[in-house]
């Protein structure tokens, strides 16, 4: 009697073992990076990722990828993985982060501008906000997008606009300052910025 409730003892804990590892939900491993960084009008190329299970081994194949990135306007963006094994168990959803720039957002932020014009003589003051443009890579608005004033960068070479029309040039000092040599209204200015 002893023998047979002690073997009954053994079926059952080896019976819930098994059941244990079936119940365990399989585990997506991206491949590549959770967060990406994509240049604005730019390629989003997609990793995938893999997925094993316990039981069913490799079952890469029957992830699940949803989630968009549009390349054509900077923002953070993401990517969902889902899988389910054959005993229906879900896996744990994984991320991936796209984040979509502008090469020249580093230059977003307000500015103490020394502008100097000629022919009126004697330096001025005053503060520009810069902000760079959701949808044109290297294009950054100068005191807002309605004033009609930007700068596209190439490298460390700016040129200026108003109205997309180029009225100069400049360069990149350092990440927080730059200089802006341009004509408005036939008076030639050169501006100096300094991020605050």
């Amino acid at each position: 009697m002893k023998s047979i409730l002690f073997s009954t003892l053994i079926v059952l804990f080896l019976s819930s073992c098994n059941k244990d590892s079936e119940s365990s939900p399989p585990i997506i491993s991206l491949n590549g990076s959770n967060e990406v960084t994509v240049s604005l009008q730019g390629q989003y190329s997609e990793q995938g990722a893999t997925a094993s299970d316990q039981e069913d081994g490799d079952i890469s194949s029957s992830i699940i990828i949803s989630g968009a990135v549009n390349t054509q306007f900077a923002d953070l963006y993401r990517i969902y993985y889902d899988v389910v094994d054959s005993d229906g168990n879900k896996a744990v959803q994984v991320i991936r982060n796209v984040k979509v720039r502008n090469d020249a957002d580093y230059l977003d932020g307000f500015y103490d501008v020394n502008y100097l014009s000629n022919p009126t003589t004697g330096d001025g003051f005053r503060i520009d906000e810069l902000k760079s443009s959701k949808t044109v890579n290297n294009k950054v608005y100068i005191s807002g997008e309605n004033t009609g004033f930007h700068i596209s960068l190439n490298a460390s070479a700016i040129n200026v606009f108003k109205d997309n029309i180029s009225i100069g040039t400049g360069n990149v000092v350092s990440s927080s300052n730059f200089i802006l040599n341009y004509v408005f209204d036939q008076i030639t200015y050169q501006d100096t910025y300094t991020k605050q």
